[in-house]
């Protein structure tokens, strides 16, 4: 706490990282103090060394828990901000996964910006922020559960778009990963909730098949056309659970 107001910037960053350490081992001491760090790391959040900002940033992340809607609401406006250069926004995407990891049983509460926030970075002018952005965007999706709720449609529409348009390599296959992913996810529901979806993305999905030649890309594609080909199996034809039945026959009278 004496670091955070010393003259020298690498210290005042340095004790935020330290703050940051003890409070993600849960030292009792420093938890005590967690509003106080709180106000602290909030107000470094202004900072425009991206030492001290990124450090205040994981201080945020790993104190999810207190005060989580202002802490959720700050994390994904900072990510969505344009003025942010590109490498200090991926930083804050593993930052905001974090937070998500922390909150747990909270998490699905704040599905709608969570994933709203990851859906507008694929709109993102800078190709890295893009593929980051649909690498968060899968993460979010498996501690969510996968229950996506009314997003799932948008999710899908926004992989097919970007699997469609997108000039840089690196986000197609970054798309068709996560699309994988979701599909694996989903399971036998996918059926259910992307039923009029379906057609147009089994085509997209042969399409890509033929179109492309990188060698990741067309394994992340056979891995969501394999997936879909087994959720309409177990759909079409159920596992049946083999039951013995034992009869204990009584003592005639």
């Amino acid at each position: 706490m004496y670091d955070l107001v010393d003259p020298l910037l690498p210290v005042r960053a340095h004790a935020l990282i330290a703050l940051s350490q003890l409070l993600e081992r849960r030292d009792p001491e420093t938890w005590r103090h967690r509003r106080q760090l709180l106000h602290v790391f909030q107000e470094k959040l202004s900072d425009d060394d991206s030492y001290v900002y990124l450090a205040a940033v994981r201080g945020l992340a790993c104190l999810a828990d207190l005060c989580t809607d202002q802490v959720v609401a700050g994390l994904c406006q900072q990510y969505t901000a344009a003025e942010r250069d590109p490498d200090t926004r991926l930083k804050l995407g593993e930052a905001i996964v974090l937070m998500v990891r922390n909150l747990g049983d909270m998490a699905p509460r704040y599905r709608e910006r969570l994933l709203g926030t990851f859906l507008a970075g694929c709109r993102d002018g800078d190709h890295l922020l893009r593929a980051s952005s649909l690498s968060s965007l899968a993460e979010v999706c498996r501690l969510l559960r996968f229950s996506l709720a009314g997003a799932v449609h948008e999710i899908f529409s926004c992989l097919s778009a970007l699997l469609d348009t997108d000039p840089a390599l690196e986000v197609r296959r970054a798309a068709v990963l996560v699309l994988a992913q979701l599909l694996t996810g989903l399971g036998v529901d996918a059926l259910k909730v992307l039923e009029e979806l379906l057609p147009a993305l089994y085509r997209r999905l042969k399409a890509l098949l033929r179109r492309e030649h990188d060698p990741a890309l067309l394994h992340h594609t056979q891995t969501a056309l394999d997936q879909l080909e087994l959720a309409t199996r177990q759909l079409l034809f159920p596992s049946r659970r083999l039951e013995k039945r034992i009869t204990v026959l009584g003592t005639p009278q």
